[in-house]
């Protein structure tokens, strides 16, 4: 996270200045997942909330602060089986692998026939 903006912004909420930070955008705080998890950790350690205005993210409330933990966990998870599955890809023994013949980018196979 190298922004300075958004660091002094996390220094303000740490210092326990800010109490609610709002964003127009979840992708205006961060497009990073990991990032963004980092960020709700240091909110909810100062006991800071989040909104985004034009999402359904609100941590004033429990079911708001619960629908943002959901969201990161399936988020979370889908990172981690696509990382499986691209490294299972690339290990695949299958014939088309051999020679040249397919190469995986990102999970995806592309061969020539």
């Amino acid at each position: 996270m190298e922004r300075p903006a958004l660091k002094q912004m996390l220094g303000h909420v740490q210092s326990g200045a800010v109490d609610v930070v709002v964003v127009y955008k979840v992708d205006r705080l961060t497009r990073s997942l990991s990032d963004f998890a980092k960020i709700v950790e240091v909110f909810d350690k100062a006991g800071a909330s989040f909104v985004s205005v034009t999402q359904q993210f609100n941590t004033t409330t429990s079911m708001g602060r619960l629908t943002l933990n959901v969201l990161l966990s399936f988020a979370l998870a889908a990172g981690s089986i696509l990382a499986a599955c691209t490294h299972a890809v690339r290990l695949d023994p299958h014939p088309a692998n051999e020679a040249g013949k397919c190469s995986a980018t990102r999970g995806h196979q592309h061969c020539r026939v």
